[in-house]
């Protein structure tokens, strides 16, 4: 979705952790149903939701190419878990605008927090779960 950058980033640096990713999948393999079950934390119930999924992503209009994050070889978890995102909080158009610490802790249930720099000295902000 055209916005969903901080979702994109989200993703790129859980994924230097496989456990992680994997973890936010209950249907780990192809199956035939096309069905995909994802668990995500919500934060603000404070427990796990699953959400799920089918294989049909949205694609540009006259084409077979993905309208919203795009298939990287035969790997599919991303453009599954930005489905299951958009369906979680609502729509693809939802998903505009978030902050990654929100999808780091959708995905891995942690506490996270934000550190700010300012005037040479460091602030700990805890992370309010909002997208």
């Amino acid at each position: 979705a055209v916005g969903d950058c901080w979702l994109v980033a989200a993703f790129a640096s859980v994924a230097e952790y496989p456990d992680a990713i994997r973890n936010a999948f209950i249907t780990r393999e192809f199956n035939q149903s096309g069905k995909y079950r994802v668990r995500l934390y919500d934060a603000q119930a404070g427990k796990w939701e699953v959400v799920t999924v089918d294989d049909r992503i949205p694609c540009a209009k006259g084409s077979f190419s993905p309208h919203f994050m795009q298939l990287h070889g035969r790997e599919a978890w991303a453009v599954l878990l930005e489905k299951a995102f958009a369906k979680f909080c609502g729509s693809y158009a939802d998903l505009s605008g978030g902050r990654p610490v929100w999808a780091w802790r959708a995905l891995t249930g942690d506490r996270v927090f934000n550190l700010l720099k300012e005037n040479e000295q460091w602030t700990r902000y805890n992370f309010i779960s909002t997208p």
